[in-house]
């Protein structure tokens, strides 16, 4: 008897579409495109193109949301620049294309959106497992690894890691007690917090710190003894006091000179007489930089030991004579012969290779990744190019970006418009950035205000948020820390002008609001 093969249906389409977006996300862009188009194909090959129509029209959170691409599409009635806005467009599809399809297809069951979820952290696990690979040399690559990020961007691949995190133990909250899942659960947790911490990106180790106190509140209510319960949710509390007294800690180590400058010797060792710039307020580990100073001495002891010529460049493009005097004045060493002679060869190997503060010779962790960034700052603040440094450049496309938006409070450039306002802002700013660091806000709240103005701002706002309120999904511990996780992010990054986060915005926004059984507002 020959059997017959069940013909494959839309809804089995449509939920590997939704497995595939949720593979490719961490992954892979074209996965991305693809899963999309699956989508795209199971909606119309299901039929019952009323109902579907019907059931997005009556879900007023989805249009709302949806409402972003219209606000884009308003936009391009005002703009100059076509082609540019046409790209945007292209890019901004899937906040169209998702919660139109996710809203309008049936109700998926919470055992397969939780089945989507689990390949969504499965696949963040093999994306770090395979950079890993790469990183220890177990597998090659055309391109050097620096952080476990090698498909997508390394903050929005930190962004995932940190959602991961907080979906693994959702799971663990709301499953019985098996020692094997939880222990397994357990591994898979210290494994994605190992990895956020290596991508050091601050932007999802702050999302992280602020969705702690939204997990111990929601495992409070798991405790029936009401001391236990109360001590969890008082905890909720020490999570931020404890991480501003440790970035206080990092500020105030910072800006402790460890130099006396009232008693500076006016000679070296060797006889040469000090040049000390007592206006140079440059720090590198508390020393400063602009003292103990004996120029001809450093450049004929470096050019002793070291093939690089002292005014020639490092192996990173910088000048060794730069890179040397920040590199002796963070050992605490004298800029002089004395200084050279105090150098191992492996700190001579680490000044060829660019680096310029002893602090970062080994695996620099969480705090050395803190001290880079409050330098940064410290040198932006004394007026030096910020150029190459992610910290500063914020502050430059800032600066640039509010001066921009005053120029169109009301309804902004429009669509295609931002790239070439940020071309003339910078020449009329007079930045200090090259062409090719001169870059957009880096802020979505703020593009938002350049593109569409206060009222497209508080448009885009209103759509993120009232959808959160109108589904009453207070309760729901996975959004509530995917829309803080989200809207952390958007202080730091462009986070829906890329295809990798406009497609992790609009999917999960879509899937955890709209996809269940319980997508509808409650009466």
């Amino acid at each position: 008897m020959i059997s017959k093969r069940l013909p494959i249906t839309s809804s089995q389409i449509y939920f590997a579409g939704l497995c595939l977006l949720a593979i490719g996300l961490p992954l892979s862009n074209f996965l991305m495109s693809i899963a999309q188009i699956i989508l795209a194909v199971a909606w119309l090959a299901g039929g019952d193109y009323r109902g579907k129509l019907q059931r997005f029209w009556q879900n007023k959170p989805a249009m709302l949301f949806s409402s972003i691409f219209l606000l884009h599409l308003l936009g391009m009635i005002y703009t100059t620049n076509l082609l540019q806005g046409l790209n945007d467009l292209r890019v901004k599809l899937p906040l169209l294309i998702l919660p139109f399809i996710i809203a309008g297809m049936p109700a998926l069951p919470e055992k397969k959106i939780n089945a989507v979820l689990w390949l969504f952290v499965s696949a963040v696990f093999g994306g770090t497992l395979v950079s890993a690979s790469l990183k220890l040399g177990w597998l090659e690559s055309d391109k050097p690894v620096y952080r476990p990020s090698i498909f997508i961007s390394h903050i929005r691949f930190s962004l995932m890691i940190c959602l991961s995190i907080f979906m693994v133990a959702r799971f663990m909250l709301k499953s019985p007690l098996k020692i094997w899942f939880h222990a397994t659960c357990s591994g898979l947790l210290l494994w994605l917090f190992a990895a956020l911490l290596i991508v050091k990106s601050m932007t999802g180790i702050v999302a992280f710190i602020a969705g702690v106190p939204v997990l111990l509140f929601f495992a409070a209510k798991k405790f029936t003894n009401k001391k236990i319960r109360y001590a969890v949710s008082a905890s909720c509390l020490l999570i931020p006091i404890v991480a501003g007294g440790y970035f206080y800690q990092q500020v105030k180590e910072f800006y402790f000179e460890k130099n006396n400058l009232s008693q500076l010797d006016e000679y070296s060792a060797f006889g040469e007489k000090y040049l000390h710039d007592l206006n140079d307020l440059r720090l590198e580990n508390g020393y400063r930089v602009g003292i103990y100073f004996a120029p001809n001495e450093l450049e004929t002891s470096w050019n002793q030991r070291s093939h690089l010529t002292y005014d020639g460049k490092d192996w990173q493009g910088y000048p060794v004579s730069a890179t040397l005097i920040r590199y002796l004045t963070s050992k605490g060493l004298r800029k002089d012969a004395t200084g050279i002679a105090a150098l191992t060869n492996e700190d001579i190997a680490a000044i060829e290779n660019g680096i310029a503060n002893v602090r970062y010779t080994g695996n620099t962790g969480l705090d050395d990744r803190l001290y880079e960034m409050i330098w940064e700052y410290h040198q932006y603040q004394l007026g030096y190019n910020p150029e190459g440094n992610s910290i500063g450049q914020r502050f430059e496309f800032w600066k640039t970006g509010w001066y921009i938006f005053k120029k169109n409070p009301l309804i902004g450039t429009g669509t295609g418009d931002v790239r070439d306002a940020f071309t003339s802002a910078y020449d009329e700013l007079n930045s200090q950035l090259s062409e090719k660091f001169r870059l957009r806000a880096h802020n979505q709240y703020l593009t938002m205000m350049i593109t569409f103005g206060i009222i497209g701002f508080l448009w885009f706002m209103a759509a993120m948020l009232l959808p959160f309120f109108a589904l009453r999904k207070w309760n729901d511990m996975i959004y509530v820390i995917f829309l803080g996780i989200l809207l952390i992010s958007m202080l730091n990054e462009d986070t829906i002008e890329t295809q990798a986060g406009v497609t992790f915005v609009a999917f999960f926004n879509s899937l955890l609001l709209f996809a269940g059984e319980n997508h509808q507002p409650e009466e």
